[in-house]
């Protein structure tokens, strides 16, 4: 894609690849793969330091639970690797998940997700690239986690409370609240 500003053009361009597949174990347990490799590039007329392109391959597992109509349980590992294309830069990501699913009642739901994601970069440590590379996190070990309560009221009204967190292994613990109101017509 091409984005024109008054100080010139931005193109970024993605190239990807990706094999997934999931299978049904006993009625209860859902296993899905996932394999993605491909490469994307960033060329800025004005900012040079946005300019990267690497390459990258992703592996992602998960499997999934199901307790019973209420309940879902979720296990998930990632692993990621990226490497910038004429730089000896490399990144590699492990990540381990959770996720939780309870349907309280027939209008109310209770989602929560927690992940520890190990980030290994060889790269230096504040520019685009690097946040780019690393997806908004740090070197090191990293925390995320999110709590989402839905609760759809009458007249067709939905009410979303949402917190979420992360903790770097070099920041301290950042705390954000959402809520948000739907109304279906």
């Amino acid at each position: 894609s091409q984005n024109s500003f008054t100080y010139g053009t931005d193109r970024q361009k993605i190239l990807e690849n990706i094999i997934e597949t999931n299978f049904l174990l006993f009625q209860r347990f859902e296993n899905n793969i996932r394999i993605t490799f491909g490469s994307k590039e960033n060329n800025s007329d004005f900012f040079n330091s946005k300019n990267y392109h690497y390459k990258y391959r992703n592996l992602e597992k998960n499997i999934l639970l199901v307790c019973n109509k209420k309940n879902k349980l979720s296990l998930d590992y990632t692993t990621k690797s990226k490497n910038v294309i004429d730089e000896e830069v490399d990144l590699k990501i492990h990540q381990i998940g959770i996720d939780f699913d309870r349907v309280i009642s027939e209008k109310i739901n209770l989602q929560s997700d927690f992940k520890y994601i190990n980030i290994y970069y060889s790269g230096s440590d504040n520019s685009i690239l690097n946040y780019e590379l690393m997806e908004g996190l740090t070197n090191g070990n990293n925390f995320v986690w999110v709590i989402n309560y839905t609760n759809q009221l009458k007249n067709k009204i939905e009410i979303n409370l949402q917190y979420s967190g992360r903790k770097s292994q070099t920041s301290s613990i950042k705390h954000i609240g959402q809520v948000g109101i739907t109304s279906y017509f």
